[in-house]
């Protein structure tokens, strides 16, 4: 190998990873979106909307024709299943699609970006949706875990206000917050 190649190696950072009950996982966010100009079927708008679904058996799909899904991480490991690691992860679905329903008298077919945050100690999920009148709003589900990698609680965290709220989650004080002074914070836990 010469000095270019062996360079060239060492610019790609390896996928920082933790072990959680048995199986690796890849640390930091990974971010699940579907992206269509038009598509047909969606559940928002006279042309549709183009959002991530998920059929809780561990898979994602777009809800309309037309739409293209992205995942997109930091890092990948080539060595770790980034699908079962989601799907994995991907235990509040329902209770996202429930809490909009119950909050705005909504239901969402599906979400417009589901974004995930895996550290050793929790797993946060921020699931984005878009409302019938073009609202764009947020709900953050957080899932502590112990030492042994087993889930603890998890919480719903939903920040409502005049501002934009958005929930927010301090990875280095493990804390939850409102992005700005005028939102009211609610949290709930969930039973696992």
């Amino acid at each position: 190998m010469d000095a270019i190649e062996q360079h060239a190696l060492t610019l790609i950072p390896a996928a920082a990873t933790f072990e959680r009950q048995g199986s690796e996982v890849i640390s930091g966010t990974i971010t699940v979106n579907c992206t269509s100009s038009e598509c047909e079927g969606g559940n928002i708008g006279e042309k549709g909307h183009c959002q991530v679904k998920s059929d809780m058996n561990g898979k994602f799909e777009c809800t309309c024709a037309g739409c293209k899904m992205t995942v997109s991480a930091n890092l990948f490991d080539s060595e770790i299943d980034l699908v079962q690691q989601l799907s994995d992860a991907n235990e509040n679905y329902g209770d996202a699609l429930q809490f909009v329903q119950q909050k705005h008298g909504e239901a969402v077919e599906g979400f417009n970006r589901i974004s995930f945050d895996f550290q050793e100690s929790f797993t946060s999920i921020v699931y984005e949706y878009e409302l019938n009148n073009g609202d764009v709003e947020t709900v953050l589900y957080v899932t502590v875990f112990d030492d042994d990698g087993v889930a603890g609680k998890t919480y719903e965290i939903d920040c409502t206000g005049g501002c934009g709220c958005r929930e927010q989650y301090d990875f280095k004080s493990e804390t939850a917050s409102c992005s700005c002074e005028d939102c009211k914070m609610k949290v709930t836990t969930i039973d696992n």
